[in-house]
């Protein structure tokens, strides 16, 4: 008791025991001190559970927002095929949990994980559609700007200010992206590369398993969420050179008429603040989303598996050399004369 003597009473403290150890009289007791305790932890957790309870509410305004976002994907042509992609291997994986899965803790652990798999998709999903209407807009922009050679002084004046004045609007956009998005997907990526690193060591310590279809198939299923990584890579470093390469087109803006007016000088200014100002979608601000988190996650995913590997090596050889031991140490160990 006293080598764990100072286990119990933080235990104590935080009122995981409701009880204190007595070492005088040797044994466990309840004081004045545990029910204070009590109370201040009742207070604590009930303050905690309130704050809960209000996140939940705040949550429930916005969740129907984003229900109505999802379900306006379906009236996109290549959001429509993404989500009936995920409608096939949802149904593959039912019936995989079906004819595979017959233990019920596992099952209704497989459940879970396709309904978190099926969220996380549609939030990438509704991310996508974010950075494709910032690529868009911005494509707009730049045909707009190159079409303006046979106006007049006027007309030209006049784009030239809505170019820039819609510029910076979409722009804008980027950190509005950012604040809704950056978390859901910093958590998404470091999920994603958890649950990779764990099923690639799997895959190193079960490898005579592979022959089994309900091994191989969970393998392959896990394969699919390295192309989320790829989709939110690639669809936000498009909408990111979209932007760069919007901005740039006025670098090749030359209209004589223009010298000296209003619209160079906007120009002049566009050119100073925009050129050396890239917008990147990021990830809580730790690293920005583009093609490097490819990379990134491969690397990552490689190198911790190494060090998994390493240790696997290690406690194999640390047991041999132990079982080597013991019987080197029996055989040299006389016996009674």
């Amino acid at each position: 008791m006293k080598h764990y003597g100072s286990l119990f009473h933080l235990a104590a403290t935080f009122y995981l025991i409701p009880c204190t150890y007595n070492y005088r009289e040797n044994r466990f007791q309840i004081s004045w001190r545990n029910t204070f305790t009590f109370l201040l932890m009742f207070t604590v957790y009930s303050s905690f559970l309130w704050f809960d309870i209000l996140v939940i509410k705040v949550s429930f305004e916005f969740m129907s927002i984003v229900m109505l976002r999802i379900m306006a994907l379906c009236a996109n042509a290549s959001h429509r095929d993404n989500l009936k992609t995920l409608s096939v291997f949802v149904i593959l994986n039912c019936i995989y949990n079906v004819m595979y899965i017959a233990e019920p803790s596992i099952s209704k652990l497989y459940w879970i994980s396709l309904l978190r798999f099926s969220e996380l998709f549609l939030m990438v999903e509704l991310h996508r559609a974010c950075a494709n209407v910032i690529k868009d807009r911005m494509e707009q922009l730049q045909v707009l700007l190159m079409n303006v050679r046979n106006n007049d002084t006027a007309s030209v004046e006049f784009i030239v200010h809505i170019f820039v004045e819609r510029f910076q609007r979409y722009n804008q956009l980027f950190d509005s992206v950012n604040q809704c998005f950056s978390v859901p997907l910093t958590h998404i990526l470091l999920l994603i590369l958890l649950e990779r690193t764990v099923a690639s060591y799997d895959v190193y310590d079960n490898f005579y398993l592979l022959n089994n279809m309900s091994q191989l198939f969970r393998q392959l299923w896990t394969l699919i969420y390295m192309v989320v990584v790829f989709m939110i890579a690639i669809t936000s470093s498009l909408s990111s050179s979209q932007v760069e390469e919007t901005a740039l087109c006025t670098r090749h803006f030359d209209d004589y008429r223009l010298q000296n007016t209003r619209a160079a000088k906007q120009i002049q200014k566009f050119l100073l603040k925009n050129l050396h100002q890239k917008k990147k979608f990021s990830a809580c601000g730790f690293f920005d989303i583009d093609n490097t988190v490819i990379y990134m996650v491969f690397s990552s995913i490689v190198t911790y598996l190494v060090i998994l590997i390493q240790f696997k090596q290690l406690e194999t050889d640390l047991t041999q050399s132990e079982g080597v031991f013991n019987v080197t140490s029996n055989l040299t160990t006389p016996g009674p004369s």
